[in-house]
């Protein structure tokens, strides 16, 4: 009968083991798919500036096709105006 008992406690306890092995790997798990989620973030961030950009590119294309140049002076015409922005985070976290 003792002898039971310990095997049964000894089987509980080598399944709580497995159990929080489990857990550990799944904590870890989430932890990375929050880092690559953060990750994803900050690229989908970054496109939707470039694409506000090119919105800016292709009115100011539109407005210097749309004008008439031979009636405008030079020192009227549109101007494109480089803003330089910070330079892209290179490299890998």
């Amino acid at each position: 009968l003792l002898t039971q008992k310990i095997q049964e406690k000894q089987q509980e306890y080598d399944n709580l083991l497995i159990l929080k092995n489990t857990s550990q790997n799944l904590s870890d798990y989430f932890d990375q798919l929050a880092d690559n989620i953060e990750e994803l973030n900050s690229g989908c961030e970054a496109v939707a500036t470039i694409l506000r950009n090119w919105q800016t590119v292709f009115r100011t294309i539109l407005l210097a096709e749309e004008t008439p140049k031979s009636n405008v002076p030079e020192s009227q015409m549109p101007v494109v105006v480089r803003i330089p922005m910070k330079p892209a985070e290179t490299g890998s976290k």
